[in-house]
């Protein structure tokens, strides 16, 4: 017959009670904190697929924060170019009422008129958002048109475009998707084309030349076809940006779910697994008490 020492018998049941101890207090933190997950070590694979998506989850939070930016860009954009579009129309249905009258105060008035509606389209041209320049394409850092004035009445003898020529600026709104949120190069020069029209139209009209002014009227109607193109142009960027955004959305629930489903317990298992566990602490305590209870001589 074997013959088990109560030393070997002691440091079982020391083991035994040691894991069991760790166990509920295991247990228990869980069902405190809901938590299955407080180290890595708790479940290391686990761990891995949570760190994953959170990574994830990270990264599509930087991709909303660029929407919601690039979301502003397009809203103010859009907003501008309605404004400078509507000055557009103005000025067009000013000229034949220019090209009718025989009254050279009519014309110095329509004149100064024109004159009012060109200085607040190169404000607007020169828009910012969070000091930002956005009708400059790429060059966001200073006013992207700029005015030549006459030094004896200081009124705008013709704009500039400063602006990059290049495409639009663009965001990362998902992996793989960019989308731009302003005008591109092309575009603002169409602003600069318009701009110079109007100093065109204002100089035609103050010394009634009909002629030059019914040829500019035609060339303002191609530069509101123009702000249309560039706000339709806009509108496709919004609605690209909004649809990824549902989708990232989407995602980033699953994701959460998914990091749920690995770290966070289940409430009702995790009570069971508690009692089952204290019942073995308790049924572990008692076996020993009964062993020691024996003499030493009992296993000589």
């Amino acid at each position: 017959m074997i013959r088990i020492t109560s030393s070997t018998l002691a440091s079982r049941l020391t083991s035994d009670l040691t894991r069991l101890s760790s166990t509920q207090s295991r247990l228990t933190q869980q069902m405190a904190s809901g938590k299955r997950l407080s180290e890595a070590s708790d479940d290391v694979p686990a761990t891995g697929r949570v760190m994953s998506y959170e990574s994830e989850k990270r990264m599509l939070q930087q991709y909303e924060r660029n929407a919601q930016r690039g979301l502003t860009n397009i809203a103010v954009s859009t907003t501008t170019l309605t404004s400078i579009r509507q000055l557009a129309s103005k000025a067009f249905n000013l000229a034949p009422t220019a090209s009718s009258s025989g009254d050279p105060a009519q014309h110095t008035a329509l004149a100064t008129q024109l004159d009012g509606y060109l200085e607040q389209v190169l404000s607007l041209a020169n828009t910012q958002v969070n000091g930002n320049y956005l009708f400059g394409a790429e060059e966001t850092g200073s006013a992207p048109f700029s005015a030549t004035r006459d030094a004896t009445t200081g009124r705008i003898s013709s704009v500039t475009y400063t602006g990059t020529t290049g495409a639009a600026p663009q965001i990362d709104v998902s992996e793989g998707a960019r989308v731009a949120t302003t005008t591109s190069g092309a575009q603002n020069q169409d602003l600069e084309t318009f701009l110079n029209h109007l100093v065109q139209l204002r100089d035609a009209v103050a010394v009634d030349d009909k002629t030059a002014t019914n040829s500019i009227q035609n060339a303002l109607g191609d530069d509101e076809d123009n702000m249309v193109d560039t706000l339709s142009s806009l509108a496709t960027s919004q609605y690209r940006i909004e649809v990824t955004r549902t989708q990232n959305a989407t995602r980033f629930n699953q994701l959460a779910n998914l990091s749920d489903g690995e770290s966070n317990i289940d409430l009702a298992e995790t009570i069971i697994q508690f009692q089952s566990a204290e019942r073995s602490y308790s049924a572990a305590l008692q076996a020993g008490s009964k062993l020691f209870q024996q003499s030493l001589l009992d296993y000589i």
